[in-house]
Parts: structure tokens; C-alpha cells; sequence
């Protein structure tokens, strides 16, 4: 196995144990009351859609109790981002940086 590489925060190379949620104090005045994980497989899915409906999941705006002055979003976990489709000819024209 190669040699792992260290979290990325930005532009910043930081430490496992220096990322911000991993404080406990960050944790304590999250209401995780109606807060659901989401797990949501990206591949085959086009950029732009897939970004569009998780946009709208992360701002809370597919529950009936959404409230534009509050955030009631919930966590979501995309898996197999490096299958996802670019329509056109994206992946050619465009710099695309993660």
C-alpha cells in the first residue's frame, strides 16, 4: 500500500485530528431532530442533475417543514463520484479541480 495522504481543508493540508469537526464542542448544539443521512450513488448520474437535486436536499427544501431562516438539511454521503457523466464535451474544454 502507497503512503496515505493527509486530509484536505480547503487549500490547506491539515492533520486528521486538526479537522474542525472533530472537536466535541461542535457537536453539542447540532439538533439532530428530523436529521437523516442520505446515501446517494453517483454513478452514471450527469454533474449538474446530481448536484441540482442534492443542492435542494442539503437546504432541507424536499421537507414539508421547510423554513428558509433555519437549517434543517440533512447529511448526505455521495459514493462513486469518480463515475459520474459530464454531458458534451466537458471533460475536454473544462478544468475541473478537487
Amino acid at each position: 500500500m502507497g503512503k496515505k495522504m493527509p486530509y484536505m481543508l480547503g487549500y490547506n493540508w491539515v492533520k486528521k485530528k486538526d479537522l474542525p469537526w472533530n472537536k466535541e464542542k461542535l457537536i453539542r448544539n447540532v439538533d439532530v431532530e428530523g436529521l437523516r443521512f442520505r446515501l446517494v450513488d453517483a454513478k452514471g448520474l450527469v454533474l449538474g442533475r446530481l448536484a441540482s437535486q442534492l443542492s435542494k436536499i442539503l437546504q432541507g427544501k424536499d421537507k414539508p417543514t421547510y423554513d428558509p431562516s433555519k437549517d434543517r438539511g440533512d447529511v448526505v454521503v455521495v459514493v462513486n463520484a469518480k463515475d459520474i457523466e459530464l454531458t458534451g464535451r466537458k471533460f475536454e474544454n473544462k478544468v475541473y479541480r478537487w
